[in-house]
């Protein structure tokens, strides 16, 4: 598979590109099949980036995929896919050259803290369309769009508080 053809099925298939996620990591080449990862490999990390992603906007009522034509929506989703491709990314680096993950933990940091803002309601997709109302826990503050419900009349809770997305 050529490299413009890789290009195409990353930036179509999963919100982000070889350049949004190489700019989080520029120390790093993924410029054949000889490059540990190989770009294939960054490809299928990619993919299970952008299913853990849709998965998590699905729960959060979001329409998945998110259409790549909202501009503003998809923006935030290439940089949080992005940080998430490239944390496995530098990951799979230090392991194989038996360096310092530290580039891959302040990754997963930037990637966790864009998912709680994205759960707790401080950012929103502003235009992507909504299949139906976020899943929230009983005492979870609601985000701004949605209404207050009476005491008692919300679901129980399937997850606890503690547990990361």
């Amino acid at each position: 598979m050529s490299n413009s053809t890789q290009d195409l099925e990353l930036s179509v298939d999963c919100y982000a590109t070889f350049g949004s996620i190489l700019a989080h990591i520029p120390h790093v080449s993924l410029d054949n099949a000889n490059t540990k990862p190989s770009r294939k490999q960054a490809i299928a990390m990619a993919k299970d980036t952008f299913r853990e992603v849709n998965s998590m906007l699905e729960v959060l009522g979001y329409q998945i995929p998110v259409a790549s034509s909202n501009s503003t929506s998809i923006g935030f989703l290439r940089t949080m896919c992005s940080a998430g491709v490239a944390k496995s990314i530098a990951a799979a680096v230090s392991s194989v050259d038996g360096g310092s993950s530290s580039t891959a933990d302040f990754l997963q940091k930037e990637y966790d803290r864009m998912w709680k803002a994205l759960r707790n309601g401080d950012v929103t997709l502003p235009g992507a369309a909504r299949d139906g109302n976020p899943m929230r826990h009983k005492g979870e503050r609601k985000p701004a769009y949605e209404f207050h419900q009476p005491a008692g009349s919300e679901s129980t809770r399937l997850f606890t508080r503690d547990q990361e997305w």
